[in-house]
C-alpha cells in the first residue's frame, strides 16, 4: 500500500512540477505528499498513524494559512473535511510556481513577492 501511494505520489509531482526548477520539485513533492494524507483519511474516515495525520495537518496550515476543522472537548481534535482538501488544493494549483524547498531551514517556503 504505502509503495503504491509513493508511486502515486511521484508521479503527481512530476506532471504538476514538470515545468519548475528542481528546488520547486522537493517543494511540490512535499505538499502533494501532505495533501495525500490528509485526503486518505478524509476518504477513509480513519487512519492508522495519527502523528501523520496531525503533522500533515500543522504543515498545510502553517503553509497555506488555511485552518482545518476540528473540534474542542477537552482537546482539540482536528477533523478536516473534503472542502479543506479543496482550499488546500485550490491553493496549491494557484502557489505551486511561487513555493521552494529552503535548504538551510530544511522547509517548504512560500515566495515573498516585494
Amino acid at each position: 500500500m504505502k509503495r503504491k501511494l509513493l508511486i502515486i505520489i511521484g508521479i503527481i509531482s512530476l506532471i504538476s512540477c514538470k515545468s519548475l526548477p528542481m528546488q520547486n520539485d522537493k517543494a511540490c513533492s512535499i505538499v502533494l505528499y501532505h495533501i495525500d494524507i490528509v485526503e486518505s483519511f478524509v476518504k477513509k474516515g480513519y487512519i492508522e498513524d495519527a502523528t501523520s495525520l496531525y503533522c500533515s495537518i500543522v504543515f498545510l496550515e502553517e503553509l497555506t494559512k488555511i485552518k482545518s476543522d476540528y473540534t474542542e472537548e477537552k482537546d482539540m481534535f482536528y477533523i478536516p473535511t473534503e472542502k479543506n482538501i479543496k482550499g488546500w488544493k485550490k491553493w496549491y494549483k494557484k502557489n505551486k510556481s511561487k513555493i521552494y524547498w529552503d535548504e538551510s531551514n530544511e522547509k517548504v517556503k512560500l515566495e515573498v513577492l516585494k
